[in-house]
Parts: C-alpha cells; structure tokens; sequence
C-alpha cells in the first residue's frame, strides 16, 4: 500500500479575516449599562456615538484609534452633561475611514 508520513509547519499561522461590524449589545433592553462589541476590519481611528430617536447626538464614547480586531466598550446611559437619560430607543454609530455602523438599543427603567 505504499508508505505515508506527516510533516507539521509550525510557521504556518492561520489568520481570521475580520470584517467591520458591530457583532452585539447587550443587554438589550439594558439598564443600566450597555455592552457594545465590535469588530474593526483595520486599526483606525474610530469615533463611537451615542443618538436619541430625534437624531441628537446623546454622548460620544470614544474618539481615537483602535486596533484591528475585537474590541468593546460600555455606555451607562449618562448623557455628555453627566445625566442619566430617560427610557427609550437610543442608536450606538460606530464610524471609521471605511464605514458607518449602527444599532439600535432599548433603555429600560
């Protein structure tokens, strides 16, 4: 039957591609913090925001750079006067040089 053998490259590193995303947040309905996951394509500079139904920008959670892959932050429903903010649909954006993401979250009190 002939004779087999089995070599292992060890310098051979398998990368996962990433894709940008928001991949969850959670909980949702939350109160009254709020986990936001995400997923970042390349390092670049990110600015993460927080807007109410109206469109009015609520907080900004983070404006800098953030490295490619998993990252996370946590929103604690306070607005950028250091208000707790009422009950209701609020939408987390997450944008970069190459996208803009959304998604919405529920406040529940």
């Amino acid at each position: 039957f002939g004779s087999y053998g089995l070599t292992l490259n060890k310098n051979l590193q398998q990368t996962m591609p990433f894709k940008t995303k928001i991949d969850a947040c959670y909980p949702n309905p939350f109160n009254p913090t709020v986990k936001i996951d995400y997923t970042i394509e390349n390092t670049s500079y990110v600015s993460i925001n927080v807007y109410n139904i109206l469109g009015q920008k609520v907080v900004q959670l983070y404006d800098g750079y953030v490295d490619k892959g998993e990252n996370s932050i946590i929103w604690n429903g306070i607005n950028s006067n250091g208000i707790k903010v009422g009950s209701g649909n609020y939408f987390i954006t997450i944008e970069n040089a190459y996208k803009l993401l959304t998604k919405k979250v529920t406040l529940m009190k």
